[in-house]
């Protein structure tokens, strides 16, 4: 039992970036089977989220390959922990706006 407490520092980054990965995998699956069905503005803020996890699956990617020493190197892609929390702020700005417009909200 102690064994599974006491995980070595690569097991546990592993753990952790293929959680991550798997479900970036799996939010994408589910972002791509909903653009397929919506349209207009749901259709943006979908692509945008879509955009976003791609981008995370890509990072964590990365981050297995560095923590099995493949890519030496750690941060070296710093922009891919900036860019999704951009994309999924911008889709959010257009879901509140495509709320707006439902609830009658005059555009300001």
């Amino acid at each position: 039992m102690n064994d599974f407490i006491n995980l070595t520092p690569l097991a546990a980054n592993l753990t952790v970036d293929f959680i991550n990965f798997f479900i970036a995998m799996v939010a994408i699956i589910f972002s791509l089977r909903i653009v397929w069905r919506v349209e207009k503005k749901l259709d943006i803020f979908f692509k945008l989220l879509t955009a976003s996890f791609s981008i995370m699956l890509i990072r964590d990617g990365i981050r297995i390959l560095q923590d099995l020493d493949i890519i030496s190197g750690k941060n070296t892609f710093p922009i891919l922990d900036i860019v999704p929390m951009f994309l999924i702020t911008l889709a959010l700005i257009v879901m509140n706006s495509l709320i707006s417009k439902l609830d009658g909200e005059k555009d300001r």
